[in-house]
């Protein structure tokens, strides 16, 4: 009979404790790696191991790339430094099951220990002088503890590319980043993670009301992963020098992404992906490959956000459908905005100010209103549509309505009723849909 809190225990836990029963009571060969073994490279006692033996590294430096492609225990005795020489991972766990102890590695451009496999046991290793210190690759029901991570490129990442994953692994605060801990958090509702908390990476998988704030994350894949989850808040972060992005959102619905600053970091300062109905409001983005990024992701506000120095300010990619974005300032990117294969999407009361390229349109989007807004400008009342404030368009500066009395072309789309002045210069009289006015001075 299961005991009742195995009964109760989360998935990745259960698989742990089985793991750990298996490894107790599974005897199988010891085999001794050193100078002075019958092996003296880890990889040559794996290709002679079977299934449950334990492989005893002693202490040294092994300039190797290791694959654990079996189920067993490689502990190290008193450190051992596994040196990928620049070139590969250092360790990879491709085999389910297996259990690796006691390591440190160094020099990989990869990971330093990259995991492909499910159901392993992962602790008291440390990383550093890699591109990734620890790196999960789709990869789930994994135990974590006691792993340091510091001076990598990124420390940390778990990247899950299959949607037919759980993503449900056991990592708790004892992993460390930079000397911060890591919070990974699964299936948690009204959890509050603060600046008291002293998260150097967070991770929520499957959570509801969760609420992110206060943070200052650096030099990981990602600063903050949200897989799975609804009405979640993330406010008031800094997000710089994360290799992968900033933020990430996949499959999560209803959640708000405010006032945070998310900077120099490589590809996204924002990416998300396949999710539907959030707001991303008031955030300061630059100096990312791109600063928004939108896949295949539906019916989201992005409003009053600054998004400046990137490759690409806005990119909407693949089936991007009815995304209002308006109030936003897009400056000095080498392209304000891109929409490829996404339509029906609503872009309008935009600042595009000193990019390269302004837009990259795409077709049958919006860039205007769809209906006409009543509005002051000058102290004049008005009721047209209105548009976006692109610089260097110099048609009806002198129009007493704001309007240009001529289209600012995107090629093949057009600006039908374009700005002649930023757009906060436009005082609305009422709200626009459901996204907020913020357009009252």
């Amino acid at each position: 009979m299961m005991s009742p809190l195995l009964k109760n225990a989360a998935p990745a836990v259960v698989t742990a404790f089985a793991l750990l029963f298996l490894s107790l009571t599974v005897q199988g060969a010891i085999i001794i790696v050193g100078q002075d073994a019958k092996y003296c490279r880890i990889q040559d006692a794996i290709d002679s191991a079977s299934s449950g033996d334990e492989i005893e590294v002693e202490n040294g430096t092994y300039a190797e790339n290791v694959e654990v492609s079996k189920p067993i225990k490689l502990i190290g005795i008193g450190n051992p430094v596994v040196d990928a020489n620049g070139l590969g991972c250092a360790i990879v766990l491709s085999a389910d099951g297996a259990v690796l102890e006691g390591f440190h590695v160094i020099n990989s451009n990869q990971a330093g220990i990259k995991v492909t496999s499910y159901g392993n046991i992962i602790k008291n290793n440390s990383a550093s002088g890699n591109s990734i210190g620890i790196d999960l690759l789709n990869s789930n029901n994994n135990l974590l503890r006691d792993n340091l991570m510091d001076d990598n490129l990124a420390d940390f990442e778990a990247m899950f590319l299959r949607y037919d994953l759980s993503f449900d692994n056991d990592i708790d605060t004892s992993n460390l980043v930079g000397g911060k801990p890591i919070y990974y958090v699964v299936n948690a509702s009204d959890k509050v993670i603060d600046k008291s908390s002293n998260a150097g990476v967070v991770y929520c998988i499957g959570c509801k009301n969760v609420s992110v704030r206060g943070l200052e994350l650096r030099k990981n894949a990602m600063g903050i992963i949200l897989v799975n989850c609804n009405h979640s808040i993330l406010e008031n972060n800094i997000i710089q020098q994360n290799k992968g992005g900033g933020i990430f959102l996949q499959s999560s619905q209803n959640n708000i992404i405010k006032n945070n600053s998310i900077l120099d970091n490589d590809r996204a300062g924002i990416f998300i992906s396949a999710s539907y109905n959030n707001t991303v409001i008031n955030n300061t983005i630059s100096n990312d490959i791109y600063g928004i990024f939108l896949l295949g992701s539906s019916y989201n506000i992005l409003e009053r956000n600054i998004v400046s120095r990137n490759r690409e300010g806005l990119k909407l990619f693949q089936g991007c459908i009815g995304n209002n974005i308006l109030g936003n300032e897009f400056l000095e990117n080498e392209i304000g905005i891109s929409v490829k294969n996404s339509f029906g999407n609503q872009i309008f009361l935009n600042n595009f100010e000193s990019n390269i390229r302004q837009a990259d349109p795409g077709s049958n989007n919006f860039w205007n209103s769809t209906e006409p807004k009543t509005y002051s400008y000058m102290g004049k009342i008005s009721t047209d549509y209105m548009g976006n404030f692109w610089s260097g368009y110099t048609d009806g500066e002198d129009m007493d309505d704001g309007l240009g009395d001529k289209p600012f072309d995107l090629d093949p789309e057009k600006d039908w009723h374009p700005l002649i002045s930023k757009y906060r210069t436009y005082e609305l009289k009422k709200p626009i849909g459901d996204a907020l006015d913020i357009y009252h001075p």
